[in-house]
């Protein structure tokens, strides 16, 4: 089975006669003979050439049901996950969600710009408010690789272009994960996460382990 990068599926938009393809569940379907595609874009909601993965599991009224019935072209390159933190009075996820594609700035620190350098197209990110809410809230997406801040004079101070995915159903508080480890007895799972270990990075890594664990964390209440 061919797999494909995220750019490879960013192409297949239904638009200059490409493909109407989009990814779910690490698989790039193809939607081409959907009536309900056409040119690339669903009921305005979705559209072709993007992971699908997590705005179906939040957002969707059908759910992945209405992708999974199709053809699958190929299987799909993995993204890598991250945490990005953000103080809301400064900047919001309702900021994000009324930016268009706006760089995610200001990162200083050497650590979270060594990971902010090691973030690449169409990864993901939670978003995390920090402040008094200390809570992840949504889901963004990397639209670009990492580039020098253009109102920077400083070419060591990178940004990365972010777009909104979906908002956590509900949000994951870092105290609900700081007890977790307690109550499920996998503190090193937990507690040895940078998240835990130094509270002042503002980009940090995620294994798919916990990436997957707090998604399900949102569903439940």
């Amino acid at each position: 089975m061919k797999k494909y990068t995220r750019r490879e599926l960013a192409r297949f938009n239904g638009q200059d006669g490409e493909p109407v393809c989009v990814g779910l569940e690490g698989y790039v379907y193809d939607l081409t003979g959907s009536f309900t595609w056409k040119k690339g874009r669903h009921q305005a909601r979705h559209t072709a050439g993007k992971d699908l993965t997590e705005p179906l599991l939040f957002e969707a009224p059908h759910g992945k049901e209405m992708v999974e019935r199709f053809p699958v072209l190929g299987s799909l390159e993995d993204p890598r996950y991250w945490l990005l933190k953000t103080e809301p009075e400064e900047y919001s996820w309702d900021n994000l969600r009324k930016d268009k594609n706006p760089a995610w700035d200001g990162v200083r620190g050497g650590a979270a710009l060594k990971n902010l350098n090691d973030m690449r197209y169409g990864d993901r990110a939670f978003i995390y408010h920090t402040g008094k809410e200390k809570q992840i809230v949504g889901i963004a997406a990397v639209e670009s690789d990492p580039y020098p801040d253009p109102l920077q004079e400083d070419q060591r101070y990178l940004v990365v272009t972010v777009s909104p995915l979906v908002k956590l159903q509900r949000p994951v508080s870092l105290q609900e994960l700081k007890q977790l480890a307690v109550d499920e007895k996998a503190s090193e799972f937990w507690t040895d996460w940078e998240l835990f270990k130094n509270p002042r990075l503002s980009v940090v890594p995620v294994s798919q382990e916990k990436w997957d664990r707090i998604l399900s964390l949102s569903l439940s209440f």
